[in-house]
């Protein structure tokens, strides 16, 4: 059941890498001045999970994604269920809200609107725990009737050791989709119930029909998990 699974989750991100690729190519050499610098991204999260039976939990995150180039700053919170059917997969349907996705605009300028999220976060361990694949993907609602989005972000990670990881990931909105490489670092207290985890993640943007010119940016992702 575990070697079909992977064999699935593999085979589903091999689609998507296969679609990113399709899109246009971007030429990663630096001094192309086509390859244009999207700007440093920061993304705090803090994510609290109480288990109330072996195989259920509650989850709760909060995350801020903030872009120094385009002066973007978006929030999110999510709450729902966790779903652990085996020791190898957590499946989290969530609710959640989020503020500076849409924009709206009034006499007095742009301001940010609120927005409703539903989300499903698949989330699986093979290897030992060593390889980790996940999946969310996110349907964005804003108050007018034609403010919907699809979001999603795809995860590779192998843990070469106990406190380091290297992967790759693939953030989708809508039909456009980034892609790169990510290298993190991790730290745990003994009982593993507090772990904090730093990622640089690097993505290449497609260019998009003269909307989105070829592109390339840093992430900086700095995590705060507790469990209970």
């Amino acid at each position: 059941m575990r070697k079909l699974a992977l064999i699935c989750v593999l085979f589903f991100t091999t689609v998507i890498g296969l679609g990113a690729l399709a899109q246009p190519s971007v030429n990663i050499d630096a001094d192309d001045p086509q390859l244009q610098w999207a700007g440093l991204e920061f993304q705090p999260i803090v994510t609290a999970q109480v288990n109330f039976l072996p195989h259920l939990a509650a989850r709760a995150t909060l995350q801020n994604f903030g872009n120094s180039h385009s002066k973007t700053s978006v929030v999110y919170g999510y709450f729902g269920p966790s779903f652990i059917p085996a020791d190898w997969v957590t499946i989290s349907p969530m609710l959640g809200l989020t503020n500076g996705w849409f924009k709206h605009q009034t006499p007095e300028g742009e301001h940010s609107a609120a927005g409703l999220t539903l989300s499903l976060l698949i989330e699986c361990s093979f290897v030992h725990e060593r390889l980790d694949i996940s999946a969310q993907i996110d349907g964005y609602f804003g108050q007018a009737k034609d403010e919907l989005d699809v979001y999603a972000f795809y995860r590779t990670t192998y843990h070469a050791r106990p406190h380091l990881n290297v992967g790759l990931q693939a953030e989708q909105v809508n039909e456009y989709v980034i892609l790169g490489p990510h290298i993190g670092a991790s730290v745990s207290t003994p009982d593993e119930r507090v772990t904090v985890a730093g990622e640089l993640q690097y993505y290449l943007w497609p260019e998009s029909g003269g909307e989105q010119p070829a592109s390339h940016s840093l992430r900086l992702v700095v995590t705060l998990a507790v469990q209970k």
